[in-house]
């Protein structure tokens, strides 16, 4: 069997990549954070009806009603898709994590989840406790995806320091870090150490924000010569990168061009003027 690879192939929606203990996780995903209510549900509708296989949500948005109720709505069979949620920061006891791992899959109508994630790794709310809290949420996760509760375990929001001390205490391996990546802010460093430990990269605001980007006149251009949308190259460019795109939009319109990246290939000097676009300033999300 094929092991951990950091780059994947990429072929359509169906397309996967191996994680480090074997489950296939789809490599372009749909974010489900502010899509509350009805409008929230017919975009998540929308989204899996366009082909989307991963739905990405979090206890902490607040939108996991809304993917349970989309997902029954499609009449999809549950094991089609890959659906990630994330532990919050208030959670610091093995029975908190069991508690709000429940609450989560009720409000997902599931049995399971493919991916459980810490959303982040150093909360105020235990300050320099923050290592020993992380190791004892961390086990308890263990032992949800021992149990066959969770198909896969990882992180969020992790930095090199989060990882040098955390990693050492992991029986499990975390399969994947979901981080802030996009043509104008990649770390590099962080993304060498997850490749190091064959950790997955997930990108969260993989179009980065705002009309700044979007507006860029190198990925206007390089949009033109392969006629798509700036917003078309960014994702297909975090897909040859490795990493596995999270956009987000209420737009169906939006919602069916953004998966539109797999007819098309960026050549290497396109995906090299598009590298030099990476600024540290650019970051978007701070942590909490």
């Amino acid at each position: 069997m094929q092991a951990f690879s950091a780059r994947f192939d990429i072929q359509g929606p169906f397309s996967t990549q191996r994680l480090n203990n074997k489950v296939e996780m789809p490599i372009f995903g749909f974010g489900t954070a502010n899509l509350k209510g009805e409008q929230g549900k017919q975009a998540i509708l929308t989204a899996i009806e366009s082909g989307y296989k991963l739905i990405d949500t979090a206890s902490r948005y607040d939108t996991e009603r809304e993917v349970g109720e989309a997902v029954i709505r499609s009449e999809v069979p549950r094991e089609e898709l890959f659906i990630t949620s994330k532990l919050w920061n208030d959670i610091g006891t093995a029975d908190e994590v069991i508690q709000s791992f429940n609450e989560s899959l009720a409000k997902l109508r599931t049995d399971y989840v493919d991916l459980y994630l810490i959303h982040f790794p150093q909360p105020r709310e235990f300050g320099d406790r923050w290592l020993e809290r992380d190791i004892n949420v961390w086990k308890a996760m263990e032992q949800l995806y021992k149990q066959g509760r969770i198909r896969a375990i990882g992180i969020s929001n992790f930095y090199p320091n989060h990882l040098e001390a955390f990693l050492p205490e992991c029986e499990i391996k975390p399969t994947v870090n979901q981080i802030e990546v996009h043509p104008f802010y990649v770390q590099d460093r962080l993304i060498e150490i997850c490749r190091h430990h064959k950790i997955a990269i997930q990108a969260y605001s993989p179009l980065a924000r705002g009309k700044e980007a979007l507006l860029n006149p190198i990925l206007q251009k390089i949009a033109d010569k392969y006629n798509k949308t700036p917003a078309q190259i960014m994702l297909r460019w975090s897909m040859q990168k490795g990493f596995v795109p999270l956009p987000r939009s209420v737009n169906p319109n939006r919602i069916k061009e953004n998966i539109d990246v797999f007819d098309f290939s960026l050549q290497a000097k396109d995906m090299s003027l598009i590298n030099r676009l990476k600024n540290s300033n650019k970051k978007i999300i701070p942590l909490s």
